[in-house]
């Protein structure tokens, strides 16, 4: 049945269709190295550093990604301190990284979706030594 109404519909009206599915469709975008910034690189933060991250300023993403895969690092000799990136503020971590044991830095990565301009926020405990935030790909 399906390649009867492929037959049905020919060539061209396919090209077409197929273009129009590819501009709703989103499409995960991977640098050939990971979309870092030098503020955030093994940066001291504190709560006074809890922000709304411009992605496209910030870290050269492209304006308006739906999303990121963030990678996130933190270490401090204060135990339960931790780094929770939100959508929007006050909504509740997507990803979170929280000191278990003093100066042995903890990792964590995954999905963020931004809001409708491409911004996430990133919000602190407390002061921390030393945070790493990158961005490892994208959703255009």
């Amino acid at each position: 049945m399906m390649q009867k109404a492929i037959t049905r519909l020919g060539n061209d009206n396919i090209m077409v269709e197929a273009q129009a599915l590819q501009v709703l469709m989103s499409r995960v975008v991977s640098p050939l190295t990971p979309l870092t910034s030098v503020a955030w690189t093994a940066a001291a933060k504190s709560a006074a550093d809890n922000a709304q991250l411009d992605t496209s300023v910030v870290f050269g993403a492209p304006a308006n990604i739906k999303g990121a895969f963030v990678f996130l690092q933190v270490t401090d000799a204060t135990a339960d301190r931790r780094a929770q990136i939100e959508t929007t503020t006050g909504v509740g971590a997507a990803i979170e990284a929280r000191v278990q044991v003093a100066n042995i830095p903890i990792s964590a990565s995954g999905y963020v979706p931004c809001d409708a301009n491409g911004d996430f926020w990133i919000d602190f405990n407390g002061a921390i030594a030393t945070v790493t935030l990158g961005i490892i790909a994208y959703v255009i």
